[in-house]
């Protein structure tokens, strides 16, 4: 039998049970199975919110030798596909596939774009503070070792067998794992064909705006300081709700929340009762919503793709933080203006928000993050199809 260990930085969730196709592939008579080393290139223990159905898919390492001795043991017939890039915290994973010569398919999908060419006194300052916040005698003992690692692994390099990416260049992490006979697959993102999914039917037929959720001080970026931030969960719940309920009443319109897929059901009191949940529908409903409400999720991709409007949010509390840089990010790219959380008139809210749809914008972050222009009309399922192909599986 065929393996295809998917692995990735987070515990093993719905969504990415989804994501990779575990049913498709299962079906397909192949064993599929999700590694879950997060931990050890978190160096961090974090939440793993699996459901009890999906548990007999996730294999948990408690050890990086732990992780070594397994594919070593299930290296013939076994492929892995990974958007973990080559850095120095993931090398020992790398050094691991290497020595067990597992072929393995390096992927990009639906990430933070950068739109930036240019490294500002600020993104230079927050790089600075992250490394502080991130900062343990553990980590600066360890880096040595981590050097040492990442040029073995460089040195000792099997290059992906696939590459798979939605941008014009691939990341710097996923480059180093490629060489000339790496098979470059440009690809739609996994936004795009989810938007391409979405049926006409509507889940609410009133006229509405959607808040789309980005579990703020849950997300396991918050808790490895990988989003720099200087706020409690206690002080933006209360903010943010305050504004939904003055944006509601300003402009007439229902507020609804795309739920983010990790939030489970004691942190859904972060919002009002007025407000409903929406699991696993961001796509739907911003696709008729009247408008979207975002600080900086990759979500813009579906207000983009479905050309519809949305709006940017600040607050006092992103101040000095890898938020407000994200935020201005998107802000400088479309040309919008962010409304202030903290700070707005709501009178004036209707007049303030900037809820404009910049076509031009649109396409060229279509173009360049979304859907690449050499992008093929093929699924996820026909990509692995292919390296499984390529890695003589089939």
């Amino acid at each position: 039998m065929v393996n295809i260990f998917f692995i990735h930085r987070f515990p093993f969730t719905k969504d990415a049970f989804i994501r990779d196709e575990f049913e498709y592939f299962t079906s397909k008579g192949y064993n599929v199975r999700y590694l879950d080393v997060s931990h050890l290139l978190k160096k961090k223990k974090l939440e793993a919110n699996t459901p009890d159905y999906i548990q007999e898919y996730v294999i948990h390492f408690d050890t990086k030798k732990a992780f070594a001795n397994f594919l070593i043991a299930n290296a013939a017939n076994s492929l892995i596909v990974s958007d973990v890039g080559l850095l120095l915290n993931s090398a020992w994973m790398y050094l691991a596939v290497f020595k067990a010569g597992v072929p393995h398919v390096a992927f990009e999908n639906s990430v933070m774009p950068k739109v930036r060419t240019k490294t500002t006194v600020k993104e230079g300052k927050l790089k600075v503070i992250k490394h502080l916040k991130r900062f343990n005698y553990t980590k600066i003992y360890n880096k040595p070792i981590e050097l040492v690692d990442y040029l073995r692994a460089k040195k000792h390099l099997q290059p992906a067998i696939m590459a798979i990416t939605s941008r014009k260049k691939l990341n710097a992490e996923k480059k180093v794992l490629c060489s000339k006979e790496t098979n470059i697959r440009y690809s739609m993102s996994l936004d795009y064909k989810i938007a391409r999914q979405v049926n006409e039917s509507r889940i609410i037929e009133e006229d509405y705006a959607v808040f789309v959720d980005q579990y703020f001080n849950h997300h396991p970026d918050f808790k490895t300081n990988h989003i720099v931030h200087y706020f409690t969960a206690e002080q933006y719940y209360p903010e943010l709700n305050k504004f939904l309920h003055a944006f509601s009443r300003a402009t007439g319109l229902k507020v609804v929340i795309a739920s983010h897929p990790r939030r489970n059901s004691e942190q859904e009191k972060d919002f009002d009762s007025d407000f409903e949940l929406f699991y696993n529908q961001t796509a739907p409903l911003i696709k008729d919503a009247k408008v979207s409400l975002i600080h900086f999720s990759t979500a813009i991709n579906f207000a983009v793709l479905f050309n519809k409007p949305f709006i940017l949010l600040t607050s006092d509390l992103f101040k000095r933080s890898s938020i407000e840089s994200n935020i201005e990010m998107f802000a400088s790219y479309f040309e919008k203006k962010p409304l202030n959380l903290s700070n707005y008139n709501q009178e004036l809210i209707v007049t303030d928000i900037d809820a404009s749809i910049n076509k031009v914008k649109y396409e060229e972050f279509i173009r360049d993050y979304i859907k690449h222009p050499k992008a093929k009309d093929e699924t996820f399922r026909q990509q692995i199809e292919c390296a499984l192909q390529l890695a003589g599986f089939t």
